[in-house]
């Protein structure tokens, strides 16, 4: 069993330190405040789930590690944004194929994710804010011990951001690195973890564009599609967003129905399933153009 070093020791008293300071601050806030927080940490820590990929390809393992963090995210996103939307089966199927010994940016994005209401009757406000300031304080922490490197200074930007904002949501929408639009964006080593994700991605098949340019398209804080194209991009389900909105008993045994049957969808084939969240967006954005 490995020792620490005295600089590793360090370095962990220090990012616990940091982390407890922010959990501190969370807990004064709001949960909108917190889940923000959280799910901007996770959008950055996103390209280090998976190291840089040798030889230009992802395994399949890691293409569905990949994946899932973009669902996750994304799914953290659009509960963020409307918490009465019944997202809750889904995130449970996502949890059944997303790889528990993943990395640190992968819990970075996973608890990023948990921040976001879970919409249920059971849960109150308190204990929506309280979930989502320990789910955003453990994001950070994530992040400063994963490749992703140490988020407070971009946690710094944001809360001067919030401070003077009436609506924390809006953020959701904003570049990821507001401080640098004017210099290319993105910093290192971000830029460059991401552009190697990206370009074996876009590579190895096309349908990954459904979520590659997405993902550019958050980090520089372009106009996001409408949420119910978000939801068919997650979901993969024609017409779910308006079926998740029924609270009847029947609209909620068909929703279920729905979920179950979307399984193999989800555990199988990144790009198989890629290919047809692309088609569903392409369809949708089609009809209504």
């Amino acid at each position: 069993m490995s020792t620490l070093t005295e600089v590793e020791r360090e370095h962990l008293h220090d990012v616990r330190v940091k982390r407890d300071a922010l959990w501190a601050w969370l807990g004064a806030q709001s949960q909108e405040v917190s889940t923000v927080i959280a799910l901007r940490v996770g959008f950055r820590a996103l390209p280090f789930v998976v190291q840089k990929p040798a030889e230009g390809r992802f395994s399949p393992k890691e293409g569905q590690t990949i994946v899932s963090a973009f669902r996750y995210i994304a799914l953290g996103r659009l509960q963020a944004r409307r918490r009465n939307l019944a997202l809750n089966m889904f995130a449970t199927l996502l949890n059944s194929v997303s790889d528990k010994n993943g990395s640190s940016a992968t819990a970075a994005v996973r608890e990023a994710s948990r921040s976001a209401p879970s919409g249920s009757p059971l849960e109150s406000s308190a204990d929506a804010a309280s979930n989502a300031a320990s789910r955003a304080a453990m994001a950070a922490m994530f992040s400063a011990t994963s490749p992703a490197g140490a988020p407070w200074d971009a946690i710094a930007a944001d809360r001067a951001w919030i401070a003077t904002s009436d609506d924390p949501l809006v953020l959701l929408d904003a570049p990821m690195w507001p401080n640098r639009a004017s210099a290319g964006g993105v910093p290192e080593p971000y830029a460059s973890q991401w552009e190697a994700m990206r370009a074996a991605l876009d590579d190895e098949d096309t349908s990954w564009r459904v979520w590659t340019a997405w993902y550019q398209d958050r980090l520089w804080g372009a106009p996001a599609a409408a949420d119910h194209v978000e939801y068919l991009r997650i979901t993969m389900m024609p017409d779910a967003m308006a079926r998740a909105e029924d609270p009847s008993p029947d609209g909620l045994q068909r929703w279920t129905a729905d979920i179950q049957g979307n399984q193999g969808l989800v555990k199988g084939s990144p790009k198989k399933a890629n290919r047809v969240a692309a088609m569903l967006v392409d369809e949708l954005e089609d009809a209504r153009s």
